[in-house]
């Protein structure tokens, strides 16, 4: 049972997802069509430097490293 999103978030429901029941298809989580929380699962690439990351929130565009040299 996941406790986890990939992006570190906690879930409380049960069934791996807050917002949807999803399903494992040939070993690969797949979130039903729709799901608010389908975000927190997929990585992104960084607009400053394209490394992949999973953003911790919703509209992320940078990971916490180019964030972090930009404040």
């Amino acid at each position: 049972m996941r406790t986890h999103y990939r992006n570190g978030d906690c879930i409380s429901l049960k069934c791996g997802c807050n917002g949807c029941n999803p399903s494992m298809i040939n070993g690969v989580l797949c979130h039903e069509q729709g799901c608010p929380y389908a975000w927190k699962d997929k990585q992104i690439s960084c607009t400053e430097c394209g490394a992949d990351f999973y953003p911790k929130n919703r509209y992320d565009q940078k990971c916490k490293d180019c964030e972090a040299i930009n404040e």
